[in-house]
């Protein structure tokens, strides 16, 4: 159905990269707008219509605009249950699963920008993800209890947002 496609616009080497894979193992209908960050693509109008943040990944799916990562994967997990990747609502990962996807935009991946730019951690009871050492703690420890996936035996859309964490 034409009607049903999904455009996704996405940028090499940033963190669409994740939603590009997630795409392909849903088997989902999608077309590709690839934006040039470099030569500031994401900043022209036409763009900032879909995402006046500037940012992608961004999806255009029915009608409505999905922005930001997790929300994408999220939405795109939930869109195909018959792909299996995403628990369902009375399924009892469902609390993980949620928690790990926001965990990593709202958390982890804060925290290594911060560490990275070596900027001075706020006070823990003032910050929004505690401190460094601890998110890196926290997602060490959950590499360490989940096996083979991030919540245990089944693939998820958690394992292609964590699995391609390293790779942009």
């Amino acid at each position: 159905m034409t009607d049903d496609r999904i455009t996704f616009h996405y940028a090499p080497q940033t963190r669409a990269f994740g939603i590009r894979v997630l795409l392909e193992e849903l088997g989902a209908p999608y077309d590709l707008n690839v934006l040039d960050v470099r030569a500031g693509d994401q900043l022209r109008p036409d763009y900032l219509s879909v995402n006046p943040m500037g940012k992608v990944p961004a999806i255009s799916h029915r009608g409505t605009v999905v922005t930001e990562q997790a929300a994408v994967a999220l939405y795109l997990g939930d869109l195909f249950p018959e792909a299996g990747l995403t628990p369902g609502i009375s399924d009892p990962r469902r609390g993980a699963y949620l928690r790990w996807m926001v965990f990593y935009g709202s958390s982890f991946e804060p925290a290594l920008v911060d560490h990275a730019m070596k900027r001075p951690p706020l006070p823990r009871n003032t910050a929004p993800y505690a401190d460094y050492a601890t998110v890196v703690a926290v997602v060490n420890e959950q590499v360490r209890q989940c096996a083979p996936f991030w919540l245990g035996e089944r693939f998820s859309v958690a394992d292609v947002m964590w699995g391609t964490t390293r790779r942009r």
